[in-house]
């Protein structure tokens, strides 16, 4: 890995994890938004705490992990090199998140179902983290994990709402393809240092994903466009840039699709 694909300004959100729940934030005010509901701000805060949390826990982990540094990514080299200033920087969702909730300041029917999200965490790191750790290899299918712990924070800010269910499933289905974009242009280094990913037991991704895309974006059409639109825009977009994917490096790839994600954030105003 060269120097340089490591100090784009544009990598930074993603280095410090800030990425996931920026994501997250932005597609629970989109879902909020499409249904007429309401969401205070306290569960944004709460939103953005949790997930910002897992990632950098996350990042921690995939450092220890890491087994071949000529081939780690640029973001395993940023937390290596600030894994003591990223540990620091844990202490701030995790002590937020402390207040929210000593404080009252969360809806209880947000608390009981952000607890039912946290347990399907925990279950995603035994399964999908943690195997190294006792000598067990990773299991294959992460990046649907994550797809489903994205849909579920959803479903936690906001809450069961009438018409929800189909427009949550394929958020889940947009959040994995992110993650398999991304997995797909990391291939080379997830083949040592992440053996779980979608690379390593999918050799055909590359070209089966230009399909997904495009099968996603026509699935996309089926459902309430209110609902849906922003979907195609992040997936139509995400598609192109898996095509045009091999002229950029890892980093950029990544930082690219999170953006992906977030570019439906304008018609939230609408």
């Amino acid at each position: 890995m060269r120097r340089a694909d490591r100090n784009r300004w544009w990598h930074w959100p993603s280095f410090l994890g800030l990425d996931a729940p920026a994501v997250v934030c932005v597609w629970i005010w989109l879902f909020a938004r499409g249904f007429g509901e309401t969401v205070e701000p306290s569960v944004f805060v709460a939103a953005f705490c949790a997930v910002w949390s897992v990632y950098l826990a996350d990042r921690l982990i995939d450092v220890r992990l890491c087994r071949d540094w000529e081939k780690a990514t640029a973001r395993l080299w940023i937390g290596r090199r600030f894994r003591i200033g990223l540990a620091i920087l844990l202490a701030l969702p995790l002590g937020t998140g402390i207040v929210l909730l000593s404080g009252g300041f969360l809806p209880v029917e947000v608390v009981k179902r952000g607890l039912l999200v946290t347990g399907g965490v925990a279950i995603y790191f035994s399964v999908f983290v943690l195997p190294p750790f006792v000598r067990r290899k990773k299991f294959p299918g992460k990046e649907f994990g994550v797809g489903l712990f994205f849909a579920a924070g959803v479903f936690a800010a906001i809450g069961p709402v009438e018409g929800m269910i189909r427009p949550l499933i394929y958020f889940a289905l947009l959040a994995a393809f992110n993650c398999l974009v991304i997995s797909a242009r990391d291939h080379e280094a997830d083949s040592v240092n992440d053996p779980g990913g979608a690379a390593t037991w999918w050799p055909s991704i590359r070209g089966d994903l230009l399909i997904a895309g495009i099968v996603l974006t026509l699935l996309l059409l089926t459902g309430p466009i209110r609902a849906t639109a922003s979907m195609m825009i992040a997936t139509s977009s995400m598609t192109v840039l898996h095509l045009f994917a091999n002229r950029l490096t890892p980093a950029t790839v990544r930082a690219f699709a999170d953006f992906c994600l977030l570019l439906p954030f304008p018609l939230a105003f609408l």
